[in-house]
């Protein structure tokens, strides 16, 4: 029986093309999805706030970044000086989705929320699988203001991944 060559440059052009085939249908996912605020992309989602009035702390999403089993969210807190001092314990901004809590990666450091200033928190949370529901939100669990803790943690929504 007798076998003609085929090239390596043949079946690398196959297999682009069978993925190309694929991404055009829809079968397959993107890798992730990042919004940023202020944006003047039409459409967009509205700009996820909270607002914590017992420390008057306002929150504000600036960046979230969708992946396909992670979720990062950048903050903007604006503490009006209700306190002296206002401070973010170690490890203490949560993620609550699903019925279960998450915590950063790596573990938020401990943050001091100066009156007047915008500060700004990095936040990235493995949750193992997309943030396709709706529910979600960050909570600032371990805040404390003039060494009491704040028995209503400020929290802010988080929406789900948007189709794009």
């Amino acid at each position: 029986m007798y076998h003609e060559p085929v090239s390596t440059a043949s079946v690398r052009g196959l297999a682009s093309g069978l993925v190309l085939s694929l991404l055009s249908l829809g079968c397959a996912e993107p890798a992730w999805v990042r919004l940023r605020w202020p944006s003047e992309r039409a459409n967009q989602l509205a700009q996820p706030q909270g607002h914590a009035a017992s420390v008057r702390l306002d929150l504000r999403a600036t960046t979230i970044t969708w992946e396909p089993d992670a979720i990062a969210v950048e903050l903007a807190l604006v503490h009006a000086g209700a306190c002296e001092q206002l401070v973010l314990a170690e490890a203490s901004a949560m993620l609550e989705y699903d019925g279960l809590e998450y915590a950063s990666v790596p573990p938020s450091a401990a943050l001091v929320i100066a009156a007047g200033v915008e500060t700004r928190l990095a936040l990235r949370y493995e949750l193992g699988r997309a943030l396709r529901g709706p529910g979600a939100r960050v909570l600032l669990r371990g805040l404390a203001c003039d060494d009491r803790h704040v028995d209503d943690p400020p929290a802010i929504a988080i929406p789900p991944m948007p189709v794009l």
